[in-house]
């Protein structure tokens, strides 16, 4: 992605520290749940209708950037305006880009029917995560139908460390990454029992490396 703009930084960072912000990246901050502000972005399965004065005080953008934002983004389908509430929320045009992208993943398709096969015969959660920067994404999911279940959305992003599949990523990375990983705070402490320390998180991958698989024991779910 090409983010438009002169200001200082990234899109990651706060709007009201970047007054000077491109329009491009300030249409990014609409629809992507990954980036601040608010920690989730805007639109998440918390709050999917944001009426402009709402994103204005959230983004601290000015109305007029907005307006022309969202009318590009209604124009395209990405977005659909409520005339009644005023009130916009996500649109179909995304389901569209969501499929192709979703098309492009060979890897995904690949690994669906293990994943299906997995779950049925665990009654688990299954799913395929790959590294993105310093997060954990998962690309395929196949939730369980158990009435307790872990569950995942595809494409959600998650702590690098988080359980056995982040145990795995990490472990077939170099060392000087890893390290990295912690110095920028990536490795986190979900629970109590996930392993933050780096001698004993080096152990740990090293273990991982040898026996060709992870496990995990409340490292993901307290």
């Amino acid at each position: 992605l090409i983010l438009g703009g002169s200001g200082p930084g990234s899109c990651g960072e706060s709007f009201k520290e970047i007054p000077n912000i491109g329009l491009t990246a300030g249409a990014i901050a609409l629809l992507e749940s990954g980036l601040p502000p608010p920690p989730h972005g805007l639109f998440d399965e918390s709050k999917l209708e944001w009426t402009l004065t709402e994103m204005q005080k959230t983004l601290g953008m000015p109305k007029s950037s907005l307006h022309w934002i969202t009318s590009i983004l209604v124009g395209n389908n990405y977005l659909q305006k409520d005339e009644v509430s005023r009130a916009y929320r996500p649109g179909p045009g995304l389901l569209a880009l969501a499929d192709a992208c979703s098309e492009g993943y060979a890897l995904r398709r690949m690994a669906l029917p293990f994943l299906k096969e997995l779950s049925r015969e665990t009654k688990g959660t299954t799913a395929l995560r790959i590294r993105l920067g310093v997060h954990s994404v998962a690309l395929a999911v196949v939730n369980s139908d158990e009435p307790l279940h872990v569950r995942y959305k595809p494409g959600e992003k998650l702590p690098i460390n988080l359980g056995a599949p982040g145990k795995v990523l990490l472990a077939y990375i170099p060392l000087d990454e890893v390290i990295a990983l912690s110095k920028k705070g990536a490795i986190k402490k979900v629970t109590l029992a996930s392993i933050t320390d780096l001698p004993t998180l080096e152990k740990e991958l090293r273990k991982i490396r040898l026996k060709g698989f992870a496990l995990s024991d409340g490292e993901a779910i307290n």
